[in-house]
């Protein structure tokens, strides 16, 4: 019995001289399929057999396991590959799709991920804008949404609040002076771990709620300041790392070619 799939490759790993199993990302989460000789030029399944590609996968099953009978591209996003920053962003985001996704069917998971791999493949949004757009949605998919509406004490929307990235709320810095608690953001807890915080503007945070909030497709749609893009750049990263608490070594390589 044949099954089609459609998904992205996010990850490939050679076996002998022609074979790959890869790791597609479909929107019922992660299949293992293996592909016999897509690693030869004269495979007609090689193309759709690439990482970060969008394909069509016919499918047959044995002994347990996936094997593919055909492969279609349906987008390569090539384009990704001729900048190292985008690619390492690519990379980033199939190691933080492995990391991450269920067998909980999620359209709108596989939707964001095909909207972050094209915007890379384009020059109309900066990689760091991509990239921290991708992990607060993720973050809110994986059941991980902020309460940012408004300060968590007074409930008052302010001009500026820390964001405690931990318990995924704010609060201003008129009520952190009210209630004493500055120490609380600079010590560690009984365990030894220290709190991280990020403090954010009132544009960092409304463009928090649209990334959250928003339709898929509209998720890259918004604008503020520089100053405050890189706010929001370093809050959605803190935000996502220590909601998952993993860390991925194609972050790593990202900011070392930074």
């Amino acid at each position: 019995m044949l099954n089609e799939i459609k998904g992205v490759v996010i990850r490939e790993t050679n076996i002998n001289e022609s074979d790959k199993l890869l790791t597609v990302f479909t929107d019922n989460g992660t299949v293992p399929v293996t592909a016999k000789g897509v690693r030869s030029i004269k495979s007609k399944n090689m193309p759709a057999c690439q990482m970060f590609c969008y394909s069509t996968f016919t499918l047959y099953e044995k002994n347990g396991y996936y094997w593919a009978k055909e492969a279609s591209l349906i987008n390569n996003f090539f384009d990704i590959r001729l900048s190292v920053e985008r690619t390492a962003i690519a990379s980033y985001i199939c190691e933080a799709i492995d990391y991450t996704a269920t067998s909980e069917p999620s359209d709108e998971y596989l939707s964001v991920v095909l909207n972050s791999l094209y915007a890379l493949s384009l020059e109309r949004y900066s990689p760091e804008k991509i990239k921290a757009v991708f992990e607060l949605r993720v973050s809110s998919l994986l059941g991980f949404t902020p309460d940012i509406d408004a300060c968590r004490s007074c409930k008052q929307k302010k001009e500026r609040y820390t964001l405690d990235i931990m318990n995924g709320s704010l609060i201003c810095s008129e009520c952190k002076k009210i209630q004493a608690i500055d120490s609380y953001f600079e010590q560690t807890d009984e365990n030894g771990f220290r709190y991280p915080v990020v403090n954010i503007t009132d544009p960092v945070r409304e463009a928090m709620r649209y990334v959250i909030h928003c339709k898929p497709k509209d998720i890259l749609n918004f604008n503020i300041p520089p100053e405050d893009m890189q706010c929001f750049v370093k809050a959605a990263e803190a935000y996502f790392i220590n909601q998952i608490d993993h860390g991925f070594k194609t972050l790593d390589f990202y900011y070392s070619i930074k």
